[in-house]
């Protein structure tokens, strides 16, 4: 079995910094506390040093528990990270013909991943697709009638990962790890491809580049910019 957790490229046009200076508008997704998009010096195929991408936490994780505990052939591609091009990403696809595709979403992006979905199913029909992410919170059902989805996982989704991979489909509420299950597990994941690419400006001081993993669960704040706490654990 063959499993694939992607972070998609997402490109979104062109900008100006200082209001002169033309860029690409690249996007942020798994990884970011609220998905948005921002000006890079890098372009599709050439990615640049010391440009600010968060390591995508939730899916590096996810990708080592399910490998860990089912024995599949596990590959972690963040193609933003890459700074892939979109032809490169569906030819990797296209090519692989992976039994599942596990993609993250937030409602930023959404209107951009749903067309991915579509894209991915036209080239791999036979690729089962599951959406995880924010976007889960509110839209599973939604997704679930719309578009060729196999599963819509709700919140951490190490274990519901690993559901689906057996055979579990719909919508999967917050399946939450056990304290002594997370210290078990293994650690997150890393696409080596990627590896020195990931880089937060925040909080400053931070050197370039980072290898960043987690030492707990959970958040006790409530900040209003950030997605996860309602989102991710309920």
């Amino acid at each position: 079995m063959k499993i694939l957790f992607t972070n998609p490229p997402w490109w979104d046009g062109w900008g100006l910094k200082y209001g002169v200076v033309p860029l690409r508008r690249a996007g942020y997704r798994a990884g970011s506390r609220w998905p948005h998009t921002g000006l890079t010096l890098s372009f599709p195929g050439c990615p640049m040093p010391r440009d600010a991408v968060p390591y995508p936490l939730f899916m590096g994780y996810a990708a080592s528990y399910v490998k860990d505990h089912s024995g599949a052939e596990v590959v972690l591609r963040d193609s933003l990270a890459r700074r892939e091009s979109y032809s490169a990403f569906y030819r990797h696809v296209a090519r692989e013909k992976y039994d599942f595709i596990f993609i993250e979403s937030g409602t930023p992006a959404w209107s951009h991943d749903r067309n991915i979905v579509a894209k991915l199913h036209e080239l791999s029909p036979l690729s089962k697709i599951v959406i995880t992410g924010p976007i889960t919170a509110e839209r599973s059902e939604e997704i679930m009638n719309t578009l060729p989805v196999t599963a819509c996982i709700k919140g951490e989704y190490e274990k519901n990962a690993l559901l689906v991979s057996q055979g579990h489909v719909g919508v999967l509420e917050h399946n939450f790890m056990t304290e002594e299950e997370m210290n078990a597990s293994p650690s997150p994941m890393y696409d080596p491809a990627t590896i020195r690419r990931y880089y937060d400006r925040n909080p400053k001081g931070c050197v370039f580049p980072h290898l960043q993993v987690w030492s707990s669960r959970g958040c006790p704040h409530n900040c209003i910019f950030c997605v996860w706490p309602a989102t991710m654990t309920g």
